[in-house]
């Protein structure tokens, strides 16, 4: 028997830090690489971990790659980016 699973609640800056609490006291300005495939996940992602490393004096750099396994994957890759760039995340299309 499957069970359906309802939309999830959308997770918080708050849940997010916890989250990320084992990874200890973070002693210098942290610099986090966020892998961005331009899906709703992982912008929000990168969105989170731009917020939790900023709160902290770091930053989050999104990593982008360009597979080329479609026509339009470099155009996707740079919108990726430009979303991101709008958001004052840098990226980098790999």
């Amino acid at each position: 028997m499957t069970v359906p699973i309802g939309e999830p609640d959308p997770l918080t800056a708050t849940e997010f830090a916890a989250l990320m609490a084992p990874l200890g006291p973070i002693e210098a300005t942290p610099t986090l690489a966020v892998a961005v495939s331009g899906g709703p996940d992982s912008l929000a992602l990168a969105l989170l971990a731009a917020a939790w490393a900023g709160a902290r004096g770091g930053r989050a750099l999104a990593l982008i790659v360009d597979h080329g396994l479609r026509a339009d994957a470099a155009a996707e890759a740079e919108a990726t980016a430009s979303r991101l760039a709008a958001r004052a995340i840098p990226a980098r299309i790999l």
